[in-house]
């Protein structure tokens, strides 16, 4: 990993609906997304930062406790 230069990267995303019951055809009432990032050559992760707020929050972007996924909440585009 350490001779490593990342020239290619390998992110995988997540998008969730979220509803305020648990039933499968529930109208969402919010969507979020987690996307982690790893090179593709030596799959050495890759930390997000700048966010200091872990945990899940509708409103707001967020960390996982390890930094390793940023979760974000997103909404349909409305042209």
């Amino acid at each position: 990993m350490a001779d490593c230069l990342h020239h290619n990267f390998e992110s995988e995303v997540k998008v969730f609906r979220l509803t305020n019951n648990e039933f499968e055809n529930a109208e969402p009432t919010e969507f979020s997304a987690e996307v982690r990032i790893h090179c593709a050559d030596c799959k050495q992760e890759f930390e997000f930062i700048g966010l200091s707020t872990v945990g899940f929050n509708c409103q707001h972007p967020t960390i996982s406790a390890d930094g390793k996924e940023i979760r974000l909440p997103i909404i349909p585009f409305n042209e």
